[in-house]
């Protein structure tokens, strides 16, 4: 209601009880009860303002009207004076007691609402796990009970302008909204400002040290330490859901982890057996000895397959075992003439029946790896490298320092095959297309364990012809020289 309208509404009150004093022929005494019993009415109802103005009203209309001589403001009577002045204070002081009181119990029913819908908020966000539809929801009511006029929670992204809607309700979000939620997530401050609504509180959700979301109330009636419950419960919600979320990943991760590790176990022991037997009989066969030099060849390939068939057999149990953190890499100084060295000795039918070439530079520092893993990613790389060039051509193995990275050497397998497409080339760095050059299981088990090892490789179009495949491993440190 106006003030006006309050203020007409105390003096008619006014205005009435004195003409019923009049028309009744009340004595002053009687009168001035009357006028007393309705300034402390609309005390009880008006804020302090009114009521004093009520009260100087009723002292004016009791000596005009019930004091002689009456219709002045002349008091002949020095007693008449006394009773006025005590009829002035005892309302002014009711008046303020009344309107005191009035208001504690405001503050305290509204303080027993505030609790009241927090502990609300607090069951619906805490008795169980029902994702961010729940928090969305049990903000929507929180914001219904406090009476704002609209509001919501605003989730980040990777900046305060990547905004995602939680939950919104009342009136609908505007571009002032967004540009005040991004302006909360850039400082991390509650932002208070006036607006149509009355007052917008923005308040910041940090979570981990960091502002994650922000809670916006339009039209805001409450007190900013019930709005700072409020942000703290829906912080911790948010958190909540996020770490079980997180643990849920987890879960699932270390369960396909552990099936995997029993498929490729149960895998390799049905694959074993049988090559196993070939080996060994391939071995009879060349110890026994064929006449003719074409099938002794085809009994070295054979040979020669199951051997590969074995590594391949053995990395992916490795690599489970890595995944799976029951074993980890050892690292250590290793030189890249022993890496090509060994994996020339492990490679006899390639290195029988095409050059192996191998170039270390005098600058190039150790690898720090381990070398069973680095082993094979070059093992992996050679045997791609001959699948695609053609008979007789060489195959060169290089280490040199990075030419990006201090720190890093580059070990590369260059081949003179038909080369890669730009569109091959991308397949083969994506491991998206099963059936393009070079992107089979010996591929990504090189990339896969040269992760492992704090590197990476990548393949790349060579000049003249051909493709180069690049495994980028981290350099040993330099080890100090001691005193001369």
């Amino acid at each position: 209601m106006p003030i006006a309208a309050r203020v007409a509404a105390a003096l008619l009150i006014v205005a009435a009880l004195t003409v019923c004093g009049i028309t009744l022929r009340l004595n002053p005494a009687s009168s001035g009860f009357l006028l007393l019993v309705g300034v402390l009415l609309i005390a009880s109802r008006q804020p302090l303002f009114v009521a004093t103005l009520a009260a100087v009203a009723a002292t004016i209309a009791y000596n005009l009207f019930f004091f002689p001589p009456k219709h002045t403001l002349v008091i002949d009577d020095p007693e008449n004076w006394i009773a006025l002045a005590a009829f002035l204070l005892t309302s002014l002081l009711a008046n303020r007691l009344l309107v005191r009181e009035r208001l504690q119990a405001e503050n305290a029913r509204a303080s027993r609402e505030e609790i009241e819908a927090l502990y609300e908020m607090s069951v619906a966000l805490l008795k169980g796990a029902g994702g961010t539809d729940q928090i969305g929801e049990a903000a929507s009511r929180y914001l219904a009970r406090i009476g704002a006029s609209s509001g919501g929670v605003i989730l980040y992204g990777a900046s305060p302008q990547q905004q995602q809607v939680l939950a919104w309700s009342g009136a609908p979000m505007t571009d002032e909204v967004e540009d005040i939620a991004a302006g909360v997530g850039r400082h991390g401050k509650v932002t208070d400002i006036p607006s149509r609504f009355g007052r917008d509180i923005c308040l910041p959700l940090t979570m981990g040290g960091r502002v994650k979301a922000a809670f916006l109330v339009r039209g805001a009636v409450r007190t900013q330490t019930a709005l700072d419950s409020a942000a703290n419960l829906l912080s911790f919600a948010i958190e909540r859901e996020r770490f079980l979320h997180e643990r849920a990943q987890v879960e699932a991760l270390g369960q396909a982890n552990e099936l995997k590790s029993s498929l490729l176990q149960a895998v390799s022991h049905d694959l074993k057996s049988p090559l196993t037997v070939l080996a060994v009989e391939s071995e009879s066969l060349e110890r026994i000895g064929i006449g003719a030099d074409a099938a002794a060849g085809h009994v070295r390939t054979i040979r020669d397959e199951v051997g590969r068939l074995h590594r391949r057999i053995d990395n992916l149990l490795s690599l489970a075992r890595f995944e799976a953190g029951i074993v980890s890499p050892r690292t250590e100084p290793t030189p890249a003439a022993d890496l090509f060295r060994a994996a020339r000795e492990a490679l006899p039918t390639i290195t029988g029946t095409r050059p192996v070439q191998t170039t270390v530079a005098e600058d190039a520092r150790d690898l720090l790896v381990d070398p069973s893993l680095a082993l094979e990613i070059v093992i992996n790389l050679i045997e791609n490298a001959d699948g695609a060039s053609p008979a007789g051509s060489p195959i060169e193995l290089n280490a040199m320092p990075s030419c990006e990275v201090d720190g890093r050497v580059w070990v590369e397998v260059r081949d003179r095959g038909p080369g890669l497409t730009p569109e091959q080339t991308k397949r083969v760095r994506t491991f998206s297309s099963p059936d393009a050059r070079g992107s089979g299981l010996g591929i990504e088990l090189a990339r896969t364990l040269a992760a492992l090892s704090g590197g990476s490789v990548e393949w790349f179009e060579r000049a003249g012809g051909g493709t180069v495949a690049r495994l980028d491993l981290p350099a040993a440190p330099v080890a100090a020289e001691g005193p001369a």
